[in-house]
């Protein structure tokens, strides 16, 4: 009979136990918005949004956890958000699939918001 508590025991504490998490971690990927998290790991890390030509359209440093990527006014098609730091490059990709609202800008207008 006491093995049986020790086993339930061992079994709770490895249900529980925490595991670590990606360095990067997409949330949402909605309403052309890219919304991803970071680890503590990865702030201050730097992020480099690139279109399907491979142009840099948007180059920042990570300073929050949370980071959303507004595609908005880009037109569809295929972008890449790379975040690094220390030889770590953590890549998403997004496909933008709706309608370009490009001509509502004069210039490439990616905007990040870090919360």
């Amino acid at each position: 009979m006491i093995l049986i508590p020790a086993l339930v025991m061992m079994v709770s504490v490895g249900a529980f136990a925490k595991k670590p998490g990606a360095p990067v971690k997409v949330v949402s990927t909605m309403m052309d918005v890219v919304y991803f998290k970071v680890n503590c790991e990865m702030i201050g890390a730097s992020m480099e949004v690139v279109d399907n030509n491979g142009k840099v359209l948007h180059t920042s440093k990570v300073t929050d956890h949370k980071v959303i990527v507004d595609f908005y006014a880009e037109p569809s098609g295929s972008y890449t958000i790379h975040v690094q730091k220390n030889g770590k490059d953590e890549v998403i990709s997004y496909n933008k699939s709706s309608v370009s609202h490009a001509e509502l800008a004069s210039h490439n207008y990616i905007t990040v918001t870090q919360m």
